[in-house]
């Protein structure tokens, strides 16, 4: 059954009918939220850190109206990096150097240690690669960024996708479950 239907079959109802939907809808952005933010971990996940920023950004809103609930999932705040980022780890995307002559990708050891980006080495020790770039070693000889002249391909996560797709099927469930419960409140 759709929002809709639901609409046009209660129509009349008690006034408490509206508010128990805002409360289905809010519910299921929280839902949504939560699913996201593990898809996030699962799919785009830093060993070095434990959890990512991205699923940090994932955020869930609900807004109802006289006729409708409104869900939506975002990740990231628009026009930011964050947003980017998100964008990026969510439908792939391939990466290229724009300032720079390579890409300086940082290891889970880097990560661990604080360091973000090869300037912050005291003496890094070198080493060309067979296919192009550079790997950069630490002092103890740990392996702690690789350089690439690229392109790097990110394969696309679907995290945000597959979660909002969950909400879409939970939510013929939620709905007319939340309209008997807003007309029990109104009794």
């Amino acid at each position: 059954m759709t929002f809709a239907e639901l609409a046009a079959e209660l129509a009349g109802a008690p006034v408490a009918l509206p508010l128990a939907l805002a409360r289905a809808g809010a519910q299921l952005a929280e839902e949504g939220r939560g699913l996201g933010q593990a898809n996030a971990a699962a799919r785009v996940y830093s060993p070095a850190s434990g959890r990512g920023t991205l699923g940090d950004s994932v955020r869930g809103r609900s807004e109802a109206t006289a006729e409708d609930v409104l869900v939506e999932l975002t990740a990231g705040e628009p026009g930011t990096p964050a947003a980017d980022y998100a964008r990026a780890q969510e439908l792939g995307a391939v990466i290229r150097p724009r300032r720079a002559r390579y890409l300086a990708i940082p290891t889970d050891a880097a990560i661990r240690g604080g360091l973000r980006s090869i300037r912050d080495l005291a003496q890094p020790r070198w080493v060309p690669r067979r296919a192009g770039g550079w790997l950069v070693f630490g002092p103890a000889g740990v392996l702690l960024f690789v350089l690439t002249p690229g392109p790097v391909t990110l394969p696309p996560k679907f995290y945000l996708r597959d979660a909002w797709q969950d909400v879409v099927r939970i939510t013929p469930e939620r709905l007319p479950l939340a309209a008997l419960m807003g007309l029990e409140d109104a009794a």
